[in-house]
Parts: C-alpha cells; sequence; structure tokens
C-alpha cells in the first residue's frame, strides 16, 4: 500500500514526495485509483500544513494540494473550505517562489 508511504515520520520527506509524485500521477482522472485513496486513512490537509521551508516539504505539499483537487476531479469547489483555504496557501507559497 503506497498510502503508508506517506508517511514522514516513518518513511522520511524524500519516499513520501516519491510516493506522492507517483499517486499524483496515477489518480488524474482515474475513478479506479481515486476511489482507493479516498478510502485509504491518509489526512492531505494535514500534509498540506506540515511545516518546513525545505524545498522538498513545500514539494511535498504542493502534491498533496493537487492530489487533494485529483480526489474532487479538478473541481476545487466541492473541497471542504478548510481544505480550500489549505490549498490556495499552498499554492500562493510555491508561485512566490
Amino acid at each position: 500500500d503506497l498510502v503508508k508511504c506517506l508517511d514522514v515520520a516513518v518513511f522520511g520527506v524524500d519516499t513520501a514526495v516519491s510516493v506522492a509524485q507517483c499517486l499524483h500521477t496515477v489518480t488524474e482522472d482515474n475513478p479506479a485509483a481515486i476511489s482507493q485513496l479516498v478510502t485509504s486513512d491518509i489526512d492531505l490537509e494535514k500534509m498540506m500544513r506540515m511545516e518546513g521551508e525545505d524545498p522538498a516539504v513545500l514539494l511535498l505539499r504542493t502534491l498533496a494540494a493537487g492530489l487533494a483537487l485529483n480526489v474532487k476531479y479538478g473541481r476545487a469547489a466541492d473541497l471542504p473550505s478548510s481544505a480550500l483555504l489549505q490549498l490556495m496557501s499552498v499554492l500562493a507559497q510555491t508561485l512566490n517562489l
């Protein structure tokens, strides 16, 4: 189960980024993969709130935002308001670089 490898405390940021990149690609317009991701215990909002200035952490936060969008088939308005606010914050920080 790849989702377990997103746990930074256990696997580290580099592994989590690699797994998030894979999941981001696989879940794009893929209902079966999205269904698997939705039923997992992944907390994308928590991933988007990760602290740190390291570029790898920002990449992981950005990928989590992308996964959150993929889960909603690109419809940001379907996200809970807290997730949408976090997504906008992550994207603003990413684009500010």
